[in-house]
């Protein structure tokens, strides 16, 4: 029962990992800015800084995940190190929830500073924009879940190479359907804009919660039954 156990960890652990990738790929706040970064003037220039800082922030976290974190010992299942972090990484979902509830404004018409200044925004100020819009929590948890299902060395970095890649395709796509498709792209973008602008708090309050929930079960368990 216990092997049987491990096994049912270690699946949930990638399981996750899928889920947190696609968590990060869709994260209203980083689709919109970069729907609205594509749209400005200069847009695939500012597109395209948008993406490299979003990569370089989920390759910077990830990283100090691996430094960090807790290492799967050799010829060992996960440890309880491993399922603490997810107990605690869950907690500051729960907590950036919370917070984030309470600071939201009373209607949902109101949305952030930086949004108006996209049009003027440089290629610079875009780069930290896309390094600050992901959640670093998920980022870590992602990694936490490699190295409880015992990834390493190479395989490890590839593993780390792909979530990132799947975590980046919410930003991405908006600057491929711009290059590949700029007949389309105005439309689709505007789009995508309303919908995101209509739906963003729900959609964030949501995710954020889901991953709070799922993180701190899934330590749980592992704590008890591993």
């Amino acid at each position: 029962m216990r092997g049987y156990g491990a096994e049912m960890l270690e699946s949930g652990s990638l399981l996750l990992l899928v889920l947190l990738a696609m968590g990060l790929a869709l994260q209203p706040w980083a689709i919109l800015a970069a729907v609205l970064l594509n749209s400005a003037k200069g847009g695939a220039a500012k597109a395209t800084a948008f993406l490299g800082g979003w990569i370089a922030a989920l390759t910077t976290v990830s990283i100090a995940g691996v430094v960090l974190l807790p290492a799967r010992e050799a010829s060992k299942s996960a440890s309880s190190p491993h399922f603490a972090a997810d107990i605690v990484l869950g907690a500051v979902l729960a907590a950036t929830l919370v917070w984030r509830w309470r600071r939201a404004p009373a209607t949902t018409d109101e949305v952030p500073r930086w949004v108006g200044r996209v049009d003027t925004m440089s290629p610079v100020l875009a780069v930290f924009l896309g390094a600050f819009l992901p959640s670093y929590t998920l980022v870590a948890a992602a990694v936490n879940q490699l190295l409880e299902a015992g990834w390493t060395g190479a395989g490890l970095a590839g593993a780390i190479a792909l979530f990132i890649a799947v975590a980046s395709l919410g930003v991405s796509v908006p600057l491929a359907l711009a290059v590949f498709r700029p007949d389309l792209a105005p439309a689709v973008h505007r789009r995508w804009r309303d919908r995101l602008l209509a739906n963003r708090r729900l959609v964030a309050f949501a995710t954020t919660g889901l991953f709070a929930v799922l993180l701190m079960i899934k330590g749980a368990a592992g704590l008890l039954f591993r």
